[in-house]
C-alpha cells in the first residue's frame, strides 16, 4: 500500500482563490493523502470554505487558530501531520493532478530525502515555466551550493521525507521564512532529486500577498533571513560561508534599492539602514574575501555600505530613466 502524504495548506483571507487550490489537491491521482488546512484567523469566508471541504472529503482536516502568520500556520500543520511524507501548497496556487503521484514515484525509485519539480509562474495572463538549475539526483552539498547561488528556496514544489523536518520549524512572526529554513532542511538530507517536469502553478504577486507587499517589516524580514543563513553557514558549514556572504550582500543591496524608491526616508528607515550595515559588516569580518561577488555587485555593495546616499540617488535616477 502507498504511504501517507500530509499536504499542509496555510490559509489566510484567500476566499477568492482557495477553491481552485483545494480542488486541485482533491483531484490528485495519488489518493493516500491527508490535507491539513490551517485557517490562520481568516476574516473572510476562507475558514467556512475549509469546513465545507472537510464535510465533502474525509481526507481534508482543518485547524482554526488565532492569526499568527504563515510560519505559525505551517508549524501547526507539521505538528498535526501523520504522514511519512510532507508537502506544502499555498492557498492561492494550484497543482497538477499527477504531481504527488510523480513526486512519490521519484522518491521511491531514487531513495532520496526530497524531490523537487519545476513549476509554472502565473502573472496576470502570462504563464512561464520555471526550472531549477539542477537535474536528477544530487548530493545535499550540491543542492546547497545551488541554493546559495540562486536562492530558489520555495517550499511548495517539493515532497519531503518527514525526517527532514526533525529539529526544524519555521521562525514565527517572520516573512520569508522559507528562505532561511531551506538551507537547514537541505543539511538534513543526504540526496535530493530534481524533476524538470513542471507540476506546480505559482500565482506570482497576487494582490495582498506577502511577496507583493513592500513595507518596512518585509524589508527587515528579508534582510534577517539572509543574515540568518550566513550565521548558520559560519557555524555549521564554514565551507559555504563565502556563498552565504554573497546572498547576505545581495539582500543588503536589495534593501537599499527598495528604500531608494521612497520619496524621503524616515528617521526609522535611516536607522534601519545603519543597523543593517553594522550587522552585516560584523558578520563578514575575516571572511569577506570569500564572497565571490561579481564586479558589479562589489561596486554596488561598496556604494551601498559607504556612500549610501549616493547609491540610493543613483538607483532612483536610473529607475526614472528606464522606459
Amino acid at each position: 500500500m502507498s504511504e501517507l502524504i500530509s499536504i499542509i495548506v496555510p490559509v489566510y483571507n484567500v476566499d477568492a482563490y482557495i477553491r481552485d487550490c483545494l480542488n486541485s489537491i482533491a483531484r490528485q491521482t495519488y489518493k493516500n493523502i491527508e490535507v491539513i488546512m490551517v485557517d490562520d484567523g481568516s476574516t473572510d469566508a476562507s475558514g467556512q470554505i475549509c469546513d465545507r471541504y472537510c464535510e465533502l472529503d474525509e481526507r481534508f482536516h482543518v485547524i482554526h487558530k488565532k492569526n499568527g502568520g504563515v510560519s505559525s500556520a505551517r508549524n501547526s500543520g507539521l505538528e498535526a501531520a501523520r504522514g511519512e511524507y510532507i508537502g506544502f501548497v499555498d492557498p492561492d496556487d494550484w497543482i497538477d493532478e499527477y504531481m504527488y503521484e510523480m513526486l512519490y514515484a521519484d522518491m521511491s525509485e531514487h531513495d532520496v530525502d526530497v524531490v523537487t519539480c519545476a513549476y509554472y509562474e502565473i502573472y496576470r495572463s502570462s504563464t512561464t515555466i520555471k526550472s531549477f538549475p539542477l537535474r536528477g539526483m544530487v548530493s545535499s552539498d550540491k543542492a546547497l551550493e545551488s541554493l546559495m547561488l540562486y536562492f530558489d528556496a520555495y517550499l511548495w514544489c517539493r515532497l519531503y521525507r518527514r525526517q527532514v523536518f526533525d529539529g526544524i520549524r519555521f521562525i514565527e512572526g517572520r516573512n520569508y521564512e522559507d528562505v532561511e529554513a531551506m538551507p537547514r532542511l537541505i543539511l538534513n538530507c543526504k540526496y535530493i532529486f530534481f524533476d524538470d517536469r513542471p507540476m506546480y502553478y505559482y500565482r506570482l504577486k497576487r494582490e495582498g500577498s506577502i511577496v507583493a507587499t513592500n513595507n518596512v517589516k518585509n524589508m527587515q524580514d528579508y534582510f534577517y533571513s539572509y543574515m540568518g543563513i550566513l550565521k548558520n553557514m559560519k557555524q555549521s558549514r564554514p565551507d559555504f560561508a563565502g556563498l552565504a556572504i554573497k546572498g547576505a550582500a545581495i539582500g543588503y543591496i536589495v534593501q537599499c534599492k527598495r528604500l531608494a524608491m521612497v520619496e524621503r526616508l524616515t528617521k526609522e528607515q535611516r536607522g534601519e539602514l545603519r543597523y543593517y550595515k553594522r550587522i552585516f559588516l560584523e558578520e563578514i569580518k575575516g571572511i569577506r574575501r570569500k564572497s565571490g561577488l561579481s564586479s558589479k555587485e562589489k561596486i554596488e555593495l561598496f556604494l551601498s555600505l559607504y556612500c549610501t546616499g549616493i547609491f540610493m540617488w543613483l538607483f532612483k535616477w536610473c529607475g526614472r530613466r528606464e522606459p
